[in-house]
């Protein structure tokens, strides 16, 4: 099991902030991140942040938390870099000074030099796909410790994890909501006492909606997450709740279970993020309120904890929950999950690529709402490999899936 062997890790006395790099800077979870550090200077310092070629964001978010690193991991964006960078200088005012000493790199290689900076303590792995990964394995392999958003790292690389975990000593600490509050409550219980782990769900925009009415659905109604701020892909994944089949398959891997072992409830109100079921009948809750900076904070700063970084949740907010068996009708994506975790081979990965490929032809209007999981179900069926064994392997399996996919897209399917 990957998380739970940092469990019990004794808190350490630090001579300063935690020092980070965000990789997936410009994203919801890594904006967050840097809002964190504008909060808490005395327990955070992001020292460098990535994005994939969006460069005027980057530069303010390096602004924004003190940076002294801008990195873009498509190295064909840096002329335009260098160019955003001279626009940049130009509005700084006088006490914006450290921001007009940047270091600007892009590419692969120069993202990797980043995460294994020996004055780097935490890798914030943000950002979204597969792109992720090489950022993961490269910090992992460094022995760093990663702050994990990138779900699509386990799913689809979940061996190569695994593997670079047990060579180079790294930690693997999980940001997404429901994995850090099982985290959490792991902390402080025997595994052997466990039956079940449980991960909530809100069902999304569409909880309610007929099914037979999901064809007509719009972008912008299915990017309208009624807890989250997201972006769009993810908001997509959470009203097919394709998420939450990535993060089953996560759970499998974070935490050494078997997937008959992790449950998945419709919880609507948001306030509970993980339950353990115990073997002596008794049920452990996670509550606190739908705020990503909890978990992110946390996470950043384990085995220590911020003090007031999240509201608190008082009793009132706690009653009439509701919880809920997922439809497998209206949410056949956690079906397609387990199935995947047992054919093996590559199948969480062809799982991960042609959802992505779909997610995207749909927000690019090529196919309807209701077509995206079907095109999983079909890669599933039509497309099988051999579990790969390197990033390459696993890159080479990438391709070959996104390119029959969007074959699919663009026909009749």
């Amino acid at each position: 099991m990957l998380v739970p062997s940092c469990i019990g890790a004794a808190p350490r006395a630090r001579s300063g902030p935690v020092s980070v790099v965000v990789v997936g800077a410009t994203g919801s979870i890594g904006t967050t991140a840097v809002t964190l550090a504008e909060r808490f200077p005395e327990r955070l310092k992001i020292i460098g942040v990535v994005g994939r070629e969006r460069a005027d964001p980057l530069l303010e978010a390096a602004r924004r938390c003190g940076a002294n690193s801008v990195v873009l991991s498509e190295e064909s964006s840096y002329a335009a870099l260098k160019s955003a960078y001279s626009t940049f200088l130009a509005k700084l005012s006088s006490e914006d000074l450290p921001a007009s000493r940047l270091s600007l790199e892009a590419g692969p290689e120069s993202v990797t030099k980043l995460v294994t900076r020996s004055d780097v303590d935490v890798v914030l792995a943000a950002a979204m796909g597969m792109a992720g990964l090489h950022s993961v394995l490269a910090a992992l392999n460094a022995g760093k410790r990663v702050a994990l958003a990138n779900k699509e790292s386990l799913v689809a690389g979940g061996a190569l994890v695994q593997e670079s975990l047990e060579r180079f000593g790294g930690t693997l600490i999980p940001v997404d909501s429901e994995h850090a509050a099982l985290f959490s409550l792991l902390r402080n219980v025997r595994f052997d006492q466990v039956k079940h782990l449980v991960l909530t769900a809100s069902g999304g925009p569409f909880l309610r909606r007929a099914v037979n009415t999901l064809k007509e659905v719009s972008i912008a109604d299915a990017v309208k997450h009624p807890r989250w701020s997201m972006g769009a892909k993810i908001s997509i994944d959470s009203a097919t709740m394709m998420n939450k089949a990535l993060e089953l398959i996560e759970a499998v891997w974070l935490f050494g279970v078997e997937h008959q072992r992790v449950k998945v409830l419709i919880h609507p109100q948001s306030l509970v993020h993980g339950m353990l079921e115990m073997h002596d009948g008794s049920t452990i809750m996670h509550a606190s309120s739908a705020d990503m900076s909890g978990p992110i904070g946390s996470a950043l700063c384990f085995p220590e904890s911020i003090p007031d970084l999240i509201p608190s949740l008082s009793l009132p907010q706690l009653e009439n929950l509701v919880f809920e068996e997922v439809e497998g009708a209206r949410f056949p994506a956690i079906a397609l999950a387990r199935g995947a975790l047992d054919a093996g081979g590559a199948a969480c990965a062809v799982l991960n690529s042609s959802n992505e490929v779909a997610v995207h032809a749909f927000l690019r209007g090529a196919i309807s709402f209701d077509r995206i999981v079907p095109l999983v179900s079909r890669a599933l069926e039509e497309l099988q490999f051999a579990a790969p064994k390197t990033p390459t392997e696993l890159h080479q399996v990438d391709r070959e899936v996104r390119a029959k996919v969007s074959e699919w897209c663009s026909g009749s399917f």
